[in-house]
């Protein structure tokens, strides 16, 4: 099944900035569901509505790496 998660206050709290990106707190309960949607074989996207910039793009992947 292909699932569909939004990344500011689902996964984790929101930032204004991308220097606050670093300090978003993770929504553990989310996040342990969605590591049980991949164990479970589900595609997951995490959606985000963040810009679309370098910036905040390299940042958010850094955190999603965590």
């Amino acid at each position: 099944m292909n699932i569909v998660i939004g990344m500011d206050n689902v996964l984790c709290t929101p930032c204004k900035d991308f220097i606050e990106v670093a300090d978003s707190k993770p929504i553990v309960n989310a996040i342990e569901f969605l590591n049980w949607l991949i164990k479970e074989g589900h595609h997951v996207t995490i959606w985000c509505e963040r810009p679309n910039e370098l910036s905040w793009v390299m940042a958010t992947r850094e955190w999603c790496s965590q």
